[in-house]
Protein backbone atom coordinates (compact mmCIF):
# COMPACT_ATOMS: atom_id res chain seq x y z
CA UNK A 1 0.00 0.00 0.00
CA UNK A 2 2.74 2.40 0.84
CA UNK A 3 4.35 1.28 -2.68
CA UNK A 4 0.91 2.75 -4.11
CA UNK A 5 1.13 5.58 -2.21
CA UNK A 6 3.92 6.38 -3.25
CA UNK A 7 3.37 6.01 -6.65
CA UNK A 8 0.29 7.85 -6.71
CA UNK A 9 2.25 11.08 -5.26
CA UNK A 10 5.00 10.47 -8.08
CA UNK A 11 1.83 10.46 -10.52
CA UNK A 12 0.09 13.41 -9.06
CA UNK A 13 3.62 15.30 -8.56
CA UNK A 14 4.02 14.78 -12.18
CA UNK A 15 0.64 15.83 -13.64
CA UNK A 16 0.95 19.00 -11.15
CA UNK A 17 4.51 19.81 -12.78
CA UNK A 18 3.40 18.83 -16.34
CA UNK A 19 0.45 21.41 -15.85
CA UNK A 20 3.08 23.82 -14.66
CA UNK A 21 5.17 23.72 -17.35
CA UNK A 22 2.47 23.84 -20.08
CA UNK A 23 0.97 26.81 -18.26
CA UNK A 24 4.62 28.48 -18.04
CA UNK A 25 4.79 27.51 -21.88
CA UNK A 26 1.20 28.94 -22.88
CA UNK A 27 2.45 32.35 -20.91
CA UNK A 28 5.85 32.36 -22.58
CA UNK A 29 4.50 31.45 -26.33
CA UNK A 30 1.35 34.42 -25.23
CA UNK A 31 4.22 36.54 -24.37
CA UNK A 32 6.27 35.85 -27.72
CA UNK A 33 3.36 36.17 -29.50
CA UNK A 34 2.71 39.84 -28.40
CA UNK A 35 5.87 41.07 -28.49
CA UNK A 36 6.63 39.66 -32.20
CA UNK A 37 3.08 40.96 -33.01
CA UNK A 38 4.09 44.65 -31.68
CA UNK A 39 7.33 44.07 -33.47
CA UNK A 40 5.27 43.64 -36.57
CA UNK A 41 2.96 46.27 -35.91
CA UNK A 42 5.88 48.68 -35.48
CA UNK A 43 7.58 47.37 -38.84
CA UNK A 44 4.38 48.22 -40.83
CA UNK A 45 3.90 51.38 -38.94
CA UNK A 46 7.59 52.45 -39.91
CA UNK A 47 6.85 51.20 -43.60
CA UNK A 48 3.66 53.14 -43.92
CA UNK A 49 5.78 56.19 -42.45
CA UNK A 50 8.72 55.58 -45.16
CA UNK A 51 5.80 55.60 -47.71
CA UNK A 52 4.37 58.09 -47.24
CA UNK A 53 7.32 60.24 -46.71
CA UNK A 54 8.54 58.70 -50.34
CA UNK A 55 5.00 59.52 -51.61
CA UNK A 56 5.28 63.14 -50.59
CA UNK A 57 8.88 63.37 -52.18
CA UNK A 58 7.70 62.02 -55.42
CA UNK A 59 4.56 64.34 -55.06
CA UNK A 60 6.73 66.94 -54.52
CA UNK A 61 9.10 66.20 -57.37
CA UNK A 62 6.34 65.67 -59.76
CA UNK A 63 4.77 68.90 -59.07
CA UNK A 64 8.20 70.95 -59.01
CA UNK A 65 9.04 69.48 -62.50
CA UNK A 66 5.56 70.31 -63.67
CA UNK A 67 5.69 73.69 -62.47
CA UNK A 68 9.31 74.54 -64.38
CA UNK A 69 7.98 72.41 -67.63
CA UNK A 70 5.11 74.52 -67.51
CA UNK A 71 7.50 77.78 -66.80
CA UNK A 72 9.31 76.61 -69.89
CA UNK A 73 6.18 76.40 -71.98
CA UNK A 74 5.13 79.87 -70.86
CA UNK A 75 8.45 81.07 -71.46
CA UNK A 76 8.49 78.96 -75.29
CA UNK A 77 5.20 80.58 -75.84
CA UNK A 78 5.78 83.97 -75.18
CA UNK A 79 9.00 83.88 -76.94
CA UNK A 80 7.05 82.79 -79.96
CA UNK A 81 4.43 85.21 -79.59
CA UNK A 82 7.77 87.97 -79.52
CA UNK A 83 9.27 86.90 -82.52
CA UNK A 84 5.75 86.90 -84.35
CA UNK A 85 5.32 90.31 -83.70
CA UNK A 86 8.92 91.13 -84.85
CA UNK A 87 8.22 89.04 -88.37
CA UNK A 88 4.48 91.49 -88.03
CA UNK A 89 7.01 94.61 -87.70
CA UNK A 90 8.97 93.63 -90.50
CA UNK A 91 5.74 92.77 -92.72
CA UNK A 92 4.77 95.95 -91.88
CA UNK A 93 8.12 98.24 -92.56
CA UNK A 94 7.99 96.58 -96.26
CA UNK A 95 4.27 97.58 -96.76
CA UNK A 96 4.88 101.54 -95.69
CA UNK A 97 3.30 103.99 -97.73
CA UNK A 98 5.50 106.67 -99.96
CA UNK A 99 4.12 109.43 -97.24
CA UNK A 100 4.99 106.41 -94.15
CA UNK A 101 8.43 105.84 -95.73
CA UNK A 102 9.46 109.74 -96.38
CA UNK A 103 8.25 110.60 -92.45
CA UNK A 104 10.40 107.60 -91.49
CA UNK A 105 13.62 108.51 -93.92
CA UNK A 106 14.07 112.50 -94.62
CA UNK A 107 14.65 112.88 -90.37
CA UNK A 108 17.25 109.58 -90.77
CA UNK A 109 18.85 111.21 -93.51
CA UNK A 110 19.17 114.50 -92.48
CA UNK A 111 20.64 113.24 -88.68
CA UNK A 112 23.20 110.99 -91.35
CA UNK A 113 23.78 114.00 -93.32
CA UNK A 114 24.73 116.16 -89.96
CA UNK A 115 26.96 113.46 -89.28
CA UNK A 116 28.56 112.24 -92.42
CA UNK A 117 28.59 115.64 -94.54
CA UNK A 118 26.03 116.77 -96.69
CA UNK A 119 28.63 115.51 -99.83
CA UNK A 120 27.93 112.02 -98.45
CA UNK A 121 27.21 109.28 -100.82
CA UNK A 122 24.11 107.66 -100.40
CA UNK A 123 22.46 104.16 -101.56
CA UNK A 124 19.13 103.67 -101.16
CA UNK A 125 17.59 100.16 -100.15
CA UNK A 126 15.07 99.92 -102.59
CA UNK A 127 13.26 101.88 -105.29
CA UNK A 128 10.42 102.92 -103.14
CA UNK A 129 13.39 104.34 -100.81
CA UNK A 130 15.24 105.74 -103.94
CA UNK A 131 12.16 107.50 -104.31
CA UNK A 132 11.42 109.21 -101.56
CA UNK A 133 14.89 109.91 -100.83
CA UNK A 134 15.95 111.71 -104.28
CA UNK A 135 13.62 114.03 -103.27
CA UNK A 136 16.38 115.19 -100.68
CA UNK A 137 19.60 114.00 -101.63
CA UNK A 138 21.55 112.95 -105.23
CA UNK A 139 21.30 109.13 -104.51
CA UNK A 140 24.21 107.04 -105.63
CA UNK A 141 22.08 103.55 -106.64
CA UNK A 142 19.89 101.46 -105.16
CA UNK A 143 21.20 98.33 -103.48
CA UNK A 144 18.65 95.48 -103.82
CA UNK A 145 19.12 93.66 -106.91
CA UNK A 146 22.35 95.36 -107.90
CA UNK A 147 25.85 93.22 -108.09
CA UNK A 148 27.65 95.51 -106.12
CA UNK A 149 30.75 93.84 -104.91
CA UNK A 150 33.08 96.17 -103.79
CA UNK A 151 33.98 97.03 -99.95
CA UNK A 152 31.98 98.23 -97.94
CA UNK A 153 29.00 97.65 -99.50
CA UNK A 154 29.43 94.00 -100.34
CA UNK A 155 28.73 93.13 -96.78
CA UNK A 156 25.07 94.03 -97.66
CA UNK A 157 24.50 91.91 -100.70
CA UNK A 158 22.03 89.78 -100.65
CA UNK A 159 20.45 90.88 -97.30
CA UNK A 160 16.84 91.05 -96.27
CA UNK A 161 17.14 95.25 -95.42
CA UNK A 162 13.67 95.81 -95.48
CA UNK A 163 14.37 98.91 -96.69
CA UNK A 164 16.01 102.52 -95.90
CA UNK A 165 19.65 103.41 -97.16
CA UNK A 166 23.56 103.15 -96.33
CA UNK A 167 25.69 106.73 -96.46
CA UNK A 168 29.19 106.69 -96.77
CA UNK A 169 31.19 109.64 -96.11
CA UNK A 170 32.72 110.97 -99.33
CA UNK A 171 36.24 110.22 -97.76
CA UNK A 172 35.39 106.59 -96.84
CA UNK A 173 36.58 107.28 -93.49
CA UNK A 174 32.58 106.36 -92.29
CA UNK A 175 29.53 103.78 -92.93
CA UNK A 176 25.97 104.31 -91.15
CA UNK A 177 23.85 101.43 -91.55
CA UNK A 178 20.77 103.35 -91.78
CA UNK A 179 19.08 100.19 -93.11
CA UNK A 180 15.05 99.01 -91.27
CA UNK A 181 17.11 95.69 -90.84
CA UNK A 182 19.92 97.42 -89.23
CA UNK A 183 18.13 99.42 -87.15
CA UNK A 184 15.65 96.63 -85.99
CA UNK A 185 18.79 94.38 -85.39
CA UNK A 186 20.95 97.45 -83.05
CA UNK A 187 17.41 98.22 -81.07
CA UNK A 188 16.50 94.28 -81.08
CA UNK A 189 16.46 94.11 -77.21
CA UNK A 190 14.44 97.46 -76.40
CA UNK A 191 11.99 96.62 -79.16
CA UNK A 192 11.49 93.01 -77.50
CA UNK A 193 11.40 94.89 -74.18
CA UNK A 194 8.75 96.92 -75.43
CA UNK A 195 6.78 94.06 -77.19
CA UNK A 196 6.63 92.03 -73.71
CA UNK A 197 5.44 94.56 -71.89
CA UNK A 198 2.24 95.44 -74.10
CA UNK A 199 1.82 91.78 -74.84
CA UNK A 200 2.28 90.61 -71.17
CA UNK A 201 2.06 93.73 -68.79
CA UNK A 202 -1.49 92.04 -67.43
CA UNK A 203 -0.32 88.46 -67.22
Amino acid sequence: MAIEDMIDRIMEEARMESRKILSEAGSETARIKNASRKEVDDEIAGMERNLEKEIRQTRNIYISDGKRKARQAILSSKEELIWDALSAIRGRIKKLSQDELAAYLHPMLSRTLESLGNDAVVYAVGSKDEEVLSKKVHVEGVLEGSTIDSEPLSRFKGADLLGGFIAIARNGSMLADMTFHGLMERNEDRIRETIAEDLFENM
